[in-house]
């Protein structure tokens, strides 16, 4: 189904306001001349100063209230100034970028007519350098005229000159050329025009100034100037704009007061004034590349385009991509900046402070018994997490820090009994149970049923709560089953009426109930047929584990059976025809030595051998692979395990208690018993194998420095996208990783490794927009599952719309005619692809 969302303010982020009951608080301005920066000192305090130093991010400080400091090379440094008072310390920083022109020498000349003869020009060097001078060069039209610093020059000819003086010296080399417009005394008079673009009238303004030559006898008393563009004027330095980019032929025509006239023509190129805007946005939910990630994208303007980008954070990170992924592994307050460099020169910045928040994973559960009197009882806490503290609400005010504490309730009742634990990484994670005290309470049995693999074919799941110390299932044929989770196989078809009985014990009392279904089976004369075989792990048979049987149904393997290995071996039984892959996995507290493998023996279900059942198999070997020697490092990986479709996640198999590793569910959508392997990227090599618990964690130790990836093993869903992970003695923790169990894919919340950019294959118009956008999917692309979404610079979602199914050549259409003026940010996602842009309207 569509979903559409329009205008939600939903913030991505939050801009920081800090306010905090302090006597102090340190602050600064600059001003930078070319790399020579003053700080002047902006602080609050109530009390005496004692102390005021200065970090300039290039390894060295200064002190006191104001300082300079001249830094030698361009780039941006975190400038950092700490003030102390009698009663109060305050440290403020701020992001600046430097940038010092590589300029030691200018070269510059000066002229004047020599004599009466208006041919010969007297010239002067009058250039500036940080040493000395060694070589000077003067050039007319290309031709060496002097190495002289003062010299006269006679021209041979009236007309227009073009005079060079290339300068040298011990540190650079510079040149300057300028036109000379020789012309005769006894002509009258002579037009000619400079122009201007200094003037900062705007984008194609320009100043033209008269600098006509005339006998001592006349004056100008017209001025008629011909733009080149329709346009004319008739003042002696006229200032005019330009509509657009491009070269004019500009004529300038006077006449003098002896009835003199002349024209002059020169070729104008008009470019417009560079301008840039920095401009970015910041996402933290579209990425999908796990906590404390998040997505920064340029969306920059300017009337020429972006060469260059500059990221730089408080902590020290850098970037010049245009858009990317961070994930940030603590959180905290961090100031990013971004600085831009268009192709014509124009530089801007802009600096925003974001707040990351990286939610901690924990879990927890407990249980609880009542032997020794009615109303005692002793609770037992268990969690996956290093725990540093255990707080008990017993429902009546009562509290007990302890993991494992015995209590005696004063009176009968129903009581809501919560376990509180927090993390050595501070995690919260709160998990409560209703206790019946000396009550009779209600008895619940329930249970779930499906039918996948045929129609007579049945997986029935037990949902009763509570403590259950027994199960019988009868399924109206007088066959019966005392599994939780049995899978049965209907012989005939017709109605049948299927109970489930339990014993369960509640407080001091044990309860027998039923619950009762009637179920339909379709079909007559079912063949069934049974698989067996043996699990070797090296010569010897795997003592203590498990196998699990899949079926293949439409591209998908619908686990059936699961059962504990017995002697090594293992036996199922109601099989219907059809091609089926077998998973064989040891108990990971028992055996060490050997990776879960299908059969044959492979690490992956894409490379299992499917077996085509049709007549009873008695003979299948799997022979587990082996594993190398455990790695002696220091590094973990850890991530947790999600399941976001129900229908792709078998509860009835995956949520058992395979191995008795913990008995209570942990309410959430944690995905239990998914194997996970990881890899050295270098090698290829498989190094370790782990099993996802009861919380949907999984964890590797004792990993040495290296690039590792993980894949999670899921059959019939493909792993979308191989992670990269790196641990190193900097880094030797990664456990932050969040994968989820999707419809069609195993998905990893890693960072930006599935980012990618298909711009070529879709084109948005118009830009600027109107009324409404439209984005045209181009020929010979095909698209899975597209989402759209729209944002505005402040990181407001203004649009949403997910589960389009886009063809070639297809366009669709967007209003934006309830939009603001202003820049937006669009994105539009499919699989591991991302495409990002901007418009304006």
């Amino acid at each position: 189904m569509i979903k559409k969302i329009f205008f939600i303010n939903y913030f991505l982020l939050s801009f920081v306001l800090y306010s905090q009951a302090q006597s102090c608080f340190a602050g600064f301005t600059y001003s930078n001349n070319q790399g020579a920066v003053s700080f002047a000192d902006s602080s609050f305090y109530t009390d005496s100063l004692l102390n005021a130093t200065w970090d300039f991010g290039d390894g060295s400080g200064g002190t006191g209230l104001n300082a300079t400091h001249t830094f030698i090379a361009s780039g941006g440094y975190y400038v950092c100034y700490t003030i102390q008072t009698n009663s109060c310390t305050d440290t403020f920083c701020d992001s600046i970028y430097i940038s010092i022109p590589v300029i030691l020498c200018t070269a510059d000349f000066s002229f004047v007519v020599a004599s009466s003869d208006s041919l010969l020009y007297t010239f002067a060097d009058n250039s500036s350098v940080s040493d000395s001078i060694y070589s000077l060069i003067w050039t007319s039209n290309g031709d060496t005229i002097s190495f002289q610093n003062v010299f006269t020059f006679l021209f041979s000819d009236t007309g227009l000159y073009n005079v060079c003086l290339r300068i040298s010296s011990n540190n650079c080399d510079d040149s300057i050329c300028q036109t000379i417009h020789i012309i005769q005394n006894n002509f009258p008079c002579q037009a000619y025009f400079v122009v201007d673009s200094g003037l900062n009238c705007g984008p194609f303004c320009y100043q033209f100034i008269d600098s006509s030559t005339l006998s001592p006898s006349e004056q100008i008393t017209s001025w008629q100037w011909n733009f080149g563009d329709n346009n004319t004027d008739t003042v002696p330095n006229p200032v005019h704009v330009f509509q657009n980019e491009d070269t004019f032929n500009v004529c300038l025509t006077i006449i003098t007061s002896g009835n003199c006239t002349d024209t002059y023509c020169s070729q104008v190129e008009i470019i417009s004034t560079p301008v840039c805007n920095a401009v970015f946005v910041i996402d933290s939910i579209t990425p999908n590349c796990g906590a404390g990630c998040i997505l920064f994208s340029d969306i920059s303007s300017g009337s020429s385009p972006i060469v260059q980008r500059n990221w730089i954070f408080s902590d020290g990170f850098t970037s010049s991509d245009s858009s990317f992924t961070r994930t940030f592994t603590s959180s905290g307050t961090y100031t990013v900046c971004l600085y831009i460099t268009s192709s014509t020169g124009c530089t801007d910045s802009i600096c925003q402070t974001i707040i990351v928040n990286i939610p901690l994973i924990c879990s927890a559960s407990f249980s609880f018994s009542n032997t020794n009197c009615e109303n005692c009882y002793d609770f037992s806490g268990y969690s996956p997490d290093t725990v540093v503290s255990w707080q008990w609400n017993f429902g009546n005010g009562a509290t007990s820090n302890l993991q494992n504490p015995s209590y005696i309730f004063a009176d009968s009742g129903l009581y809501i009994v919560c376990l509180t634990i927090v993390t050595s990484t501070g995690c919260t994670y709160t998990v409560c149970q209703n206790i019946y005290v000396n009550l009779t309470p209600s008895c619940n049995v329930d249970f779930t049923f499906s039918n996948n693999v045929c129609p007579n074919c049945f997986n029935f799941n037990d949902i009763s709560e509570g403590t259950i110390i027994s199960r019988a299932w009868d399924f109206g044929n007088g066959e019966t089953s005392s599994l939780q989770n049995p899978y049965y196989v209907f012989p005939d078809s017709g109605n049948y009426n299927v109970c489930l009985t339990v014993q369960k014990t509640v407080g001091s009392d044990t309860l027998t109930c039923s619950e009762c279904y009637t179920i339909y089976a379709s079909e007559n004369n079912i063949s069934l047929f049974y698989l067996k075989g043996k699990v070797h792990a090296g010569s010897t048979l795997l003592n203590e584990g498990m196998a699990i049987i899949f079926k293949e149904q439409s591209g998908y393997y619908v686990p059936v059976q699961y059962q504990k290995l017995n002697s090594g071996t293992f036996d199922f039984r109601q099989l219907v025809q059809g091609k089926y892959i077998v998973f064989a996995l040891p108990e990971p507290s028992a055996e060490q030595r050997y990776f879960a493998s299908y059969f044959v023996n492979k690490l992956s279900w894409e490379k299992a051998t499917e077996i085509n059942v049709y007549a009873n198999i008695i003979d299948l070997d799997i022979y587990l692979q082996p594993k190398p020697a455990n790695q002696n490092g220091s590094g973990v990986i850890s991530g947790i395990i999600y399941y976001e479709d129900i229908l792709r996640y078998e509860k009835y198999i995956f949520g058992c208690n395979w191995f008795g590793e913990n008995t209570v569910e942990i309410p959430g959508n944690y995905a239990r018993n998914i194997p996970v392997y990881l890899y050295n990227t270098i090698t290829g090599d498989s190094l370790q194998w782990a099993l996802s618990d009861a919380s949907g964690r999984f964890t590797f130790s004792g990993i040495e420095e290296g690039t590792y990836k993980i894949n999670v093993q899921k059959p019939g869903i493909l792993q979308n996208v191989s992670p990269l992970i790196s641990i190193s003695n900097t880094n030797p923790v990664n456990s932050n990783i969040a994968v989820t169990l999707r419809t069609n894919d195993v998905h990893f919340n890693l960072s930006g490794d599935a980012e990618m950019n298909f711009k070529n294959a879709i084109n948005i118009y118009p830009n600027p927009v109107q009324t409404k956008l439209t984005i045209q999917f181009k020929t010979d692309i095909m698209f899975d599952e597209v989402s759209i979404s729209i944002m505005n610079t402040i990181g407001q979602l203004i649009y949403f719309e997910n589960n389009l199914y886009i063809n070639s050549n297809q366009s669709i259409t967007i209003p934006t005619n309830n939009l603001s003026t202003g820049i937006y940010l669009i994105k539009i996602q499919t699989g591991n692809k991302m495409y990002i842009s901007k418009f304006q309207k």
